[in-house]
């Protein structure tokens, strides 16, 4: 897919959206310093209950926690660098240390920020430490909060995770005989994300196609699950819609190379439609799910009927597009058709996600983490939209906010704990228990944006 798109007018109106020029970074200190600390934590006091013989006792324990909190993985070089402190009222400096001789490379200045996020600190303290570029192991130490894990800087801190996310991309599939509907939307999405990534950012992957071969393997998973006589997935409407939706899609990216595969998916896609045409009843009660359907068809065959829907659609719709998931991927296909769409409908929505862009952007900025919700699923359907602006217009300012979030994911959190691994795979938490595919297809869109970005600074 190339960078134009069916609106003529599409790229004015994203214009409209502000680069915000990245934060200035702490001056760098000329004397390098021995660190008077090796390794601190910070002691707090937990009550533990411990069976006895004759009972149980409560008595207090003292626990070394972590409240310098960095993105455990690592930082790329020349890209922003920041520390949250975490706790009320820290002030003064910190230093960044590094590894093996214990010499401070840097002095900075923490700054507080008001919290808004889910956090039972009143303040946050941030230190920014861009200036330090040189490849290495470090860490950070503070005179209020101890010290941090240690992290990397380094060229290649998310090329790991990027392969991981590939390799893995099957091992994420529920057992078949407990996947549900919602279960087909979530790998829907997921592939359709992952096509994103492939359609913006191809020249990622032309050495390495392991991607398309796990989306083809994803597409033949899905088929095994429609049924036979009807098309339907599970008889659920938007199931059903969604798996129409991505293998036309399907079909289309894939089918040029291999006259099978368009014709199986085709046919599989033109079968789930069929049962949704019968079903005047569910389309009514998910306008929503009918549209994003309608959408991927009339991409690849421009019919009219498929049009007259997404038109009536796109003006009765009540919600927000970025409040459905069916309607945004929708929107994002209709934004893509180069023939037959409607320019005053395509102004209206690229004016509404510009609208939605600001929002996210401005709330990032209050945000102490740095991101525009501490919900890891909500925060990954708003960086979702951002890296499809971004692809459009690139702007630092989307690939901080891009950043930032994987920043979160590694450990720059409030719990300092890493909720996915080096290896591209998530740990298992309270925090992680909802994931999907969708989040996998979301994270490889992004982390394919940032490669890319990274890819032309180099250029």
């Amino acid at each position: 897919m190339g960078k134009q798109v069916g609106c003529l007018l599409l790229t004015m109106v994203i214009l409209l959206v502000g680069c915000a020029s990245g934060q200035n970074s702490q001056m760098q200190s000329d004397v390098i310093q021995e660190s008077d600390t090796k390794e601190k934590m910070v002691e707090e006091v937990y009550a533990v209950e411990q069976p006895m013989l004759s009972g149980e006792i409560t008595f207090e324990l003292p626990m070394s926690i972590v409240r310098a909190m960095v993105d455990r993985n690592g930082y790329v070089p020349d890209r922003e660098k920041y520390v949250l402190f975490i706790g009320d009222h820290i002030s003064g400096e910190f230093r960044v240390v590094r590894e093996g001789d214990w010499k401070v490379v840097y002095t900075g200045i923490v700054q507080s920020s008001e919290t808004q996020g889910d956090s039972r600190y009143v303040n946050i303290g941030i230190g920014d430490f861009s200036d330090v570029t040189e490849p290495g192991s470090y860490y950070i130490e503070q005179g209020q909060v101890g010290r941090s894990y240690s992290f990397t800087i380094s060229e290649n801190v998310y090329e790991p995770i990027f392969q991981g996310l590939i390799e893995n991309m099957l091992t994420e599939l529920p057992a078949t005989e407990e996947v549900t509907a919602a279960d087909i939307c979530d790998v829907s999405f997921g592939m359709h994300s992952m096509m994103l990534a492939l359609q913006c950012h191809g020249g990622l992957f032309e050495k390495d196609n392991n991607l398309v071969t796990k989306l083809l393997e994803l597409a033949e998973w899905l088929m095994s699950f429609q049924d036979k006589k009807n098309g339907s997935m599970f008889g659920d409407y938007e199931a059903t819609a969604a798996f129409c939706g991505v293998l036309t899609q399907s079909a289309a990216t894939f089918g040029k190379y291999d006259a099978d595969v368009a014709k199986d998916f085709t046919a599989a896609a033109k079968n789930a439609w069929r049962w949704m045409e019968k079903n005047v009843d569910m389309a009514r009660e998910y306008p929503s799910a009918q549209f994003y359907a309608s959408a991927q068809l009339y991409k690849t065959n421009g019919s009219l009927e498929y049009k007259k829907t997404i038109e009536q659609y796109l003006e009765t719709r009540k919600k927000r597009i970025t409040e459905d998931r069916f309607a945004f991927y929708g929107s994002v296909i209709y934004l893509n058709t180069i023939k037959g769409t409607n320019r005053d409908l395509c102004t209206k929505i690229m004016q509404e996600l510009v609208d939605e862009t600001e929002e996210i952007s401005r709330k990032t900025k209050e945000n102490p983490y740095l991101i525009y919700s501490n919900d890891i699923e909500k925060n990954l359907q708003k960086v979702l939209l951002i890296c499809f602006v971004d692809y459009i217009t690139p702007s630092n300012e989307y690939a901080v906010i891009i950043e930032n979030t994987l920043h979160y994911l590694l450990g720059r959190n409030e719990t300092g704990g890493r909720y996915l691994n080096e290896a591209g795979g998530w740990i298992a938490s309270d925090i992680t228990s909802g994931k999907t595919m969708e989040w996998d297809g979301i994270l490889l869109f992004c982390l394919s944006d940032l490669l890319n970005t990274a890819a032309d600074d180099v250029k």
